[in-house]
């Protein structure tokens, strides 16, 4: 999933940012993973390339933001750690790839917010999502998702998700979290779940990155 770019661009990023602290999927603008440092105290790190260590952001929240696509990402290597993929529009269009590991704690909690998003048929409905660390030695990185200061739950899934792990059952939770995928990609798309695609960072993308 961090096959940006082999380069880092000179990208001020709090300006993007911005418009995230107050159909058709737009240009990606940002990807953002989740919990990659437990030492950190940042939640959120932008991916600048390859070679280059992530970016700890200054924020714990996504605010008013829309689900416009969400994807699952099958690297093929030895490890073939699946990633989940959430693609978040702000409310001026301006689009973050949100991205962790498809069975973590982060990804479980995410997936049963906007699973009662989906069940309520307010997929469209701008929501803000925030993200904690536990206090475990781990530091499991949690979300939830929250609209007009109410926080959404699929209770059901969550008991799902909490008695495969309870079972120690890793292929249980995988496809537990595929069928949330498939669900909500079709209702978001209306096609099949696609594999992400992530563009390398070219020069006409830097310039026009540069403008934010």
């Amino acid at each position: 999933m961090t096959n940006v770019s082999s380069v880092a661009p000179v990208i001020d990023s709090s300006a993007i940012l911005a418009d995230f602290n107050g159909g058709s999927t737009p240009e990606i603008l940002m990807f953002i993973g989740v919990g990659l440092d437990k030492d950190s105290d940042a939640v959120y790190f932008h991916y600048l390339g390859n070679d280059v260590k992530p970016q700890p952001l200054p924020m714990s929240a996504l605010k008013n933001v829309r689900i416009v696509d969400i994807s699952i990402y099958e690297p093929g290597d030895q490890y073939n750690t699946l990633k989940l993929n959430l693609t978040l529009e702000s409310s001026s269009g301006k689009a973050v790839v949100v991205t962790s590991g498809l069975s973590t704690i982060w990804s479980q909690c995410a997936l049963g917010g906007l699973m009662a998003l989906f069940n309520e048929q307010r997929l469209d409905t701008p929501f803000d999502l925030s993200t904690w660390k536990g206090t475990t030695a781990m530091k499991p990185c949690f979300a939830s998702l929250w609209v007009n200061r109410v926080q959404l739950k699929d209770q059901e899934l969550y008991e799902q998700f909490r008695d495969a792990r309870t079972d120690g059952n890793k292929t249980k939770l995988a496809t537990i979290a595929r069928d949330c995928v498939a669900i909500l990609s079709h209702a978001l798309t209306g096609g099949p779940v696609e594999e992400a695609v992530v563009t390398p960072v070219n020069s006409a993308t830097e310039e026009l990155l540069a403008e934010f």
